[in-house]
Parts: structure tokens; sequence; C-alpha cells
């Protein structure tokens, strides 16, 4: 089954696991200052990443649906940036809870 064409589903959840796989393994092995910088650094290559998928498949219906809002609301457009953060910053979370849950 191939649900991007060249790529099977297995190999797309070992690419996927292998990040996680690596960062249990610096929290288990290093100390936290490095753990935190190795953190920081997948952060951000991880949040490209995932904002390549959410611009492709999840951020148009998003931002449709902010868009109406934001039409019927107006004295909430400012929302608009704190919702563009929380999409970016999602992966983010899940390495802090990597983090959290290794120390």
């Amino acid at each position: 089954m191939n649900i991007i064409p060249g790529i099977i589903v297995t190999e797309s959840c070992t690419v996927s696991i292998l990040p996680a796989l690596f960062y249990i393994l610096i929290c288990l092995k290093t100390k936290a200052d490095t753990q935190i910088t190795i953190g920081a650094i997948m952060t951000a290559i991880y949040a490209l990443v995932m904002s390549m998928i959410q611009v492709l498949f999840f951020l148009p219906s998003v931002a449709a649906t902010f868009i109406v809002t934001d039409r019927l609301h107006r004295n909430e457009m400012f929302n608009l940036l704190h919702g563009f953060l929380y999409l970016i910053r999602i992966p983010g979370d899940y390495l802090l809870v990597t983090y959290a849950l290794c120390n």
C-alpha cells in the first residue's frame, strides 16, 4: 500500500520512528545541556518538516476556518497569530514530553 508514490508504508513508519529513537538514546546517554541543545535542533528541523506537511494537507482547511471565523468575529482577529504559532509549536511539544519522561 502506497500513501505517497514511491514510499511504502513500512518505510514511512521507519523514517518517522528513527528520530524519536535517536532522541531517546540522546536523553538516556548524555547530560541535560546536551539533551536540550539536541532537542532544540531537532525541534527546528522537525517543525520545518511538519510545516511542509501541514502546508500541503492540513493548513489550508485550518486557514479557511480561521479566515471565516475572523470575518465573523472582528474583535478577535489577532488570535490568528496565536493559532499559527500553535501549529508551528506542535512538534516541539512532543520532544518536550520525551525529554520530561527521560529525566
